[in-house]
């Protein structure tokens, strides 16, 4: 048994059972075969951040696995990925409907049983919906340029124990409004999320936890936001929701 996992392996294997220890095998736990809606995505998140607390590596099937519509699901989707790329891996798996896309038809070989669902990749949405293969690029990019901050919170994570993707409380625990943020988490100790949880949204309430000396920079404006605050914070469209780097102007921010 590995006393740790090991980070100079590349290879993980994703299980849906899991057992005390297991992650020490380099195992990442998925959340089942869950519905494709957006009370699933609110519950995932809840979910994710709980489980998190106990046993590190945890992710979800993107856009969910079953009962969705590929033509009407496209903000779903892209919300979903938002969610995603903070999770140990990023990954899609499910079927969706209906079954063939009239711009991408299935080869024979490909469904010899005439059984299987739809195709459930990121380009299914077709050049009508292209903005929302765009949007998951975006998402997967942004993922892509913190994967060197990523790798140093795992090494955190397997000297200290500390979860990357965790609550607010936990970087905040004398906030008690914090405590009962269940639609925002940390990534590590200096990016706080806020996604977007429901479909047409233009602007959502964060909570800036922390205070006068902690500054919350919006990724995607730039608009800085000061700790101690809650305010509703713009939604401008299906690529843009509240991501935010933290500043701090001493050492201990824990309030």
């Amino acid at each position: 048994m590995l006393p740790g996992p090991d980070l100079s392996c590349p290879i993980a294997c994703p299980i849906c059972q899991w057992y005390a220890g297991s992650h020490l095998h380099n195992t990442i736990v998925w959340s089942g075969d869950i519905s494709s809606d957006w009370a699933t995505l609110r519950r995932e998140l809840v979910a994710g951040l709980n489980f998190q607390l106990t046993y590190p590596y945890w992710n979800t099937d993107t856009g969910g696995f079953s009962g969705g519509d590929w033509e009407t699901m496209g903000e779903l989707v892209v919300r979903w990925f938002q969610v995603s790329i903070f999770t140990s891996i990023v990954r899609l798996h499910g079927s969706r409907t209906p079954a063939e896309p009239s711009w991408v038809p299935l080869s024979r070989p490909c469904d010899p049983t005439d059984a299987s669902g739809g195709p459930i990749e990121p380009w299914v949405y077709g050049p009508a919906n292209y903005s929302v293969l765009q949007h998951i690029k975006e998402a997967l990019q942004i993922r892509k340029s913190l994967l060197p901050y990523m790798r140093k919170q795992l090494t955190t994570l397997v000297n200290h124990g500390t979860p990357v993707m965790r609550p607010l409380w936990f970087d905040f625990p004398r906030c008690s409004r914090a405590e009962n943020v269940t639609d925002q988490f940390m990534f590590g100790p200096d990016y706080m999320v806020a996604p977007v949880l429901e479909p047409n949204v233009t602007e959502r309430l964060v909570l800036f936890p922390g205070d006068g000396g902690v500054r919350y920079v919006h990724h995607f404006t730039g608009k800085e936001y000061m700790g101690g605050s809650s305010t509703l914070v713009p939604v401008s469209g299906l690529g843009d929701y509240p991501l935010f780097q933290i500043q701090r102007t001493h050492g201990d921010d824990r309030t």
